[in-house]
């Protein structure tokens, strides 16, 4: 039985022999088939079958080792003009062909498809680590950078482009041996995984950082590693505010104990000028007594005159004394001098 409207595309010439085998066979020639037919004997046969503007096609030969020849170049089956049933044989042919070509096709559009959301997803995990304010970094197994953040750049001083061509692991960390030891305690944990890690990094102008480093090791759909990624935060600001912290606690200590300093001197000045202002007034006293020989009031007088000249110095301690902001601070012989002083005070007595 000849199956309905068998047709077939020639490709080349085709000898008489073939087209009467075809024309025998009820077959009929279409420019338009989907299914090729060639005489491999033909100069453009063995170039035929790889062509992507042509269809499948099949090769008609005429011995063993033609035939032998064609499956090797590519024809879908190599035929005799002799051979039985030729259009069952080609409509055959042709019907696997077509199931091999839909099959084909939804397996390429599948892998199209699968290609778009791998791009999508090494698109999106690329602007992810790219906004991350840590910096990550990927390695290779043979030590070349994989991934570079621009976090990374900015605290490390590396062009990205420049890292991931010319930096491997070993220039990053300061010690030639953490990479090593780091990637042992990530293979050592349950979950190949480390958090916290201390170590030390070096920047492109030679700086130290330490840093805590979480790491991970990735693997392949074959249980091979393919990378390790690093991911450690930038703690630059907030190390410096903890240097500067730590001054400024320094620097309220000094200050506390200059104040306690003050307030003790001020103490001693306060009890010296109760006794001061006594013995000059008893000098007053004496001095208004009648009688007196000149030369014991003389002497009284220089007595005076000295003690009068001590309450004036106790008088300037008292009055350059002011408050700043580490407590009490005195001027002159009590503390070092400021850049300005309050103008002295005449004692009222």
């Amino acid at each position: 039985m000849t199956p309905p409207d068998m047709a077939v595309r020639p490709v080349g010439t085709l000898p008489a022999a073939v087209l009467d085998a075809l024309l025998h066979a009820g077959v009929r020639l279409d420019p338009a088939a989907s299914l090729g037919v060639v005489w491999y004997e033909h100069p453009a046969a063995r170039t035929c079958f790889q062509r992507p503007d042509l269809p499948s096609v099949v090769a008609f030969v005429a011995d063993d080792e033609q035939e032998v020849n064609a499956l090797a170049d590519g024809a879908v089956d190599a035929l005799r003009t002799s051979t039985p049933a030729l259009a069952s044989r080609l409509f055959t042919i042709a019907r696997v062909d077509r199931q091999w070509q839909i099959r084909l096709e939804a397996q390429l559009s599948e892998e199209h498809r699968i290609e778009s959301e791998l791009q999508s997803t090494r698109d999106l995990l690329s602007r992810l680590i790219d906004t991350t304010p840590c910096p990550v970094m990927a390695v290779g197994p043979g030590g070349d950078l994989l991934v570079f953040n621009r976090a990374a750049e900015a605290v490390l001083g590396y062009e990205i482009d420049w890292a991931q061509q010319h930096l491997k692991v070993n220039d990053v960390y300061v010690e030639s041996g953490d990479a090593r030891r780091i990637l042992s305690a990530i293979r050592a944990s349950p979950r190949r995984m480390v958090r916290g890690l201390r170590t030390r990094l070096r920047t492109r102008r030679g700086d130290t950082l330490e840093v805590s480093l979480n790491a991970a090791e990735v693997y392949g759909a074959d249980g091979l590693p393919v990378a390790t990624i690093g991911v450690f935060p930038d703690t630059r600001s907030r190390d410096d505010l903890s240097r500067r912290l730590d001054s400024t606690a320094t620097q309220m200590l000094r200050l506390e104990a200059e104040n306690a300093a003050v307030s003790a001197s001020l103490a001693e000045v306060h009890y010296l000028n109760q006794p001061l202002n006594t013995s000059m007034l008893t000098i007053e006293m004496l001095m208004l007594q009648e009688g007196l020989p000149s030369a014991t009031l003389a002497r009284l007088e220089r007595i005076y005159k000295q003690l009068e000249k001590l309450a004036e110095k106790v008088s300037d301690l008292t009055t350059k004394h002011h408050r700043t902001l580490g407590g009490h601070r005195l001027l002159g012989a009590i503390s070092a001098p400021m850049d300005s002083e309050p103008p002295s005070q005449e004692d009222p007595s």
